[in-house]
């Protein structure tokens, strides 16, 4: 399996998710500033990234989503998108046993990390169908 970056798109900040084996698992966060680009080179030399899947959710976001994944793959880069309509719930869902100074962190990487397991799964159960 190759490895894949996962990117939660945000006006603010962009979440990023990990996946080397089939489990997505969040990385942390990355300013959506100037070097946002430089940023995501790095990760993808570090970590021998050979996907990036960016989220998309909904209204104008989804638009602006999209945008960056096309200036990502005019960098170079091979992108696919994901949609990550409910990842934010999921996400949220998943951490209320955390503690509240924890849930008040901005919480992109989880939602990050939601959506690249969503999309993970949607991959393997089309290569489990495709079995004889």
């Amino acid at each position: 399996m190759m490895n894949i970056l996962g990117l939660d798109y945000g006006e603010k900040r962009v979440g990023v998710a990990l996946a080397q084996t089939p489990i997505a698992e969040p990385v942390g966060i990355i300013n959506n500033d100037a070097r946002l680009i430089e940023e995501i080179k790095k990760l993808v030399q570090q970590y021998q990234i050979g996907l990036l899947v960016v989220g998309v959710s909904e209204n104008v976001m989804a638009q602006k989503s999209r945008e960056w994944g096309q200036r990502l793959k005019d960098a170079g880069f091979k992108v696919e998108f994901q949609d990550e309509t409910l990842s934010s719930h999921e996400a949220s869902e998943n951490l209320r046993h955390k503690t509240r100074s924890f849930r008040s962190k901005p919480q992109d990487a989880y939602q990050a990390a939601v959506m690249l397991q969503d999309w993970l799964d949607s991959k393997n159960n089309l290569l489990a169908g495709s079995d004889p």
